[in-house]
C-alpha cells in the first residue's frame, strides 16, 4: 500500500449498495469526502438516502463486458467442474456426479471477474492519485456485498487505493 497515503482527504469511491447503507447509518465516515460513483444504480440510491458531495463517472465498458465476463467464468467454472469429477471418479469408482459443481461456481466466479473488470477499468479511468474505498466483513455470498468485491478492485491499483473503514454486515433491502 501506498505509504504516503491521506486518507482523510481522499475521496471515497463508492462499490457496493452496502456502502451506501453504511454511509446512511454512519454519515461521519463519509464526512469531508466527495463520494465518487461508477454504477448509476448506487448514486441513485445515495442521493436518496441523502448522501452529499456525489459524483457520477461512467466507465468506458464496451458492448462486450458482461459477455466476456460470462464466458470466462462458465470456462472456469466447467474446467473446475471436470477436474472434480475427475477426483471424485478416483475416490469413488463407478457411478459420480458430474456437472453439478458447474451452476454453483459459475454465478460466483462471474460476479468476481465483474469485479476485477471494473477495478481494471476504475484504475485506467480514475483521474485521482488516491481513493478511499470502504470494505464489508461478509464473504462471498450469492446476490450481496462481499469484501471480496472491494479486494479485486483495489488489487488492480494499491498503490492508489487502500481500504480507509471497514464494517460488519449491513441490510441494504427497502420493505415497502
Amino acid at each position: 500500500m501506498n505509504d504516503s497515503f491521506t486518507s482523510a482527504s481522499a475521496p471515497l469511491l463508492i462499490l457496493q449498495r452496502s456502502d451506501v447503507a453504511y454511509l446512511a447509518d454512519h454519515p461521519r465516515a463519509a464526512e469531508g469526502r466527495r463520494l465518487i460513483f461508477v454504477e448509476p444504480g448506487l448514486l441513485d440510491e445515495a442521493v436518496r438516502r441523502g448522501l452529499q458531495a456525489v459524483e457520477f463517472r461512467p466507465l468506458e465498458c464496451g458492448p462486450d463486458f458482461q459477455a466476456r465476463a460470462s464466458t470466462e467464468a462458465i470456462t472456469l467454472a466447467t474446467l473446475t467442474d471436470l477436474r472434480l469429477t475427475a477426483e471424485r471418479q478416483r475416490l469413488w469408482p463407478g457411478a459420480t456426479l458430474n456437472g453439478w459443481d458447474v451452476g454453483l461456481f459459475y454465478l460466483a466466479l462471474q460476479r468476481l471477474i465483474v469485479a476485477r473488470q471494473l477495478g481494471e477499468r476504475i484504475a485506467n479511468t480514475l483521474v485521482e492519485p488516491e481513493l478511499a474505498v470502504l470494505r464489508p466483513s461478509a464473504a462471498q455470498q450469492m446476490y450481496f456485498d462481499s469484501f471480496l468485491v472491494t479486494d479485486l478492485v483495489v488489487s488492480q491499483a494499491p498503490d492508489r487505493m487502500m481500504v480507509v473503514e471497514g464494517y460488519d454486515g449491513v441490510n441494504w433491502t427497502q420493505h415497502d
